[in-house]
């Protein structure tokens, strides 16, 4: 349950940092998600993979599900820099 939490989160961050970084919100929601984006980068691109495999460490899996949670990781955290590549663009 908690690893299903912590990648939710990691979507939902990717989402919403790429929606502010397009210009695609309006400006009063663009002023509170900016608010909870900018400080928390470092943590998506870097917390959110590291805690993910903390909590896949605790489980019992066969070793093609750690394999399939690493690709999915790389991938969200490949994500996370194309949401703000915009921005620094």
């Amino acid at each position: 349950m908690r690893l299903r939490v912590l990648i939710a989160a990691q979507l939902i961050w990717v989402s919403l940092a790429g929606a502010l970084c397009r210009g695609l919100l309006p400006k009063a929601i663009a002023e509170w998600v900016e608010g909870i984006v900018a400080p928390t980068y470092l943590f998506a691109l870097f917390g959110f993979p590291v805690l993910v495999v903390l909590a896949v460490r605790r489980e019992h899996w066969p070793e093609w599900r750690f394999w399939l949670v690493g690709v999915t990781q790389t991938a969200l955290t490949f994500a996370t820099l194309l949401a703000v590549l915009p921005a620094v663009q």
